[in-house]
């Protein structure tokens, strides 16, 4: 008797696995690049807030002592209006404080 064999499809072939392999890649493009636009708008509104606080202080530190904070005199909200100066370290940056009274920072 001539009985014929018939394949059985076991395991993937090259094609199924190579789409399989654009799929995840262009999934992971995708996420990594709204993830990157996440991260950069939340350093925004960090800065944002900062210089905000900062500003905040140095109404506050006006309406108590009557006498304006300048950028040299930044340092002296700590630790009453502020918990630390700004700094490069800080998200706003080393900002200056201008000729309105208000606290800009560098890296905002």
């Amino acid at each position: 008797m001539n009985r014929r064999r018939t394949a059985t499809h076991q395991g993937f072939t090259l094609i199924e696995i190579i789409v399989a392999i654009a799929i995840v890649g262009i999934l992971s493009t995708v996420v990594t690049f709204s993830i990157r636009g996440l991260l950069s708008n939340s350093s925004t509104k960090n800065c944002t807030v900062e210089v905000h606080k900062v500003n905040t202080a140095i109404q506050a530190y006006y309406s108590e002592n009557k006498v304006w904070i300048t950028t040299q005199t930044l340092s002296s909200l700590v630790p009453d209006y502020l918990t630390t100066a700004p700094s490069a370290s800080t998200p706003s940056g080393a900002g200056t404080v201008d000729a309105a009274h208000t606290y800009k920072g560098s890296k905002c």
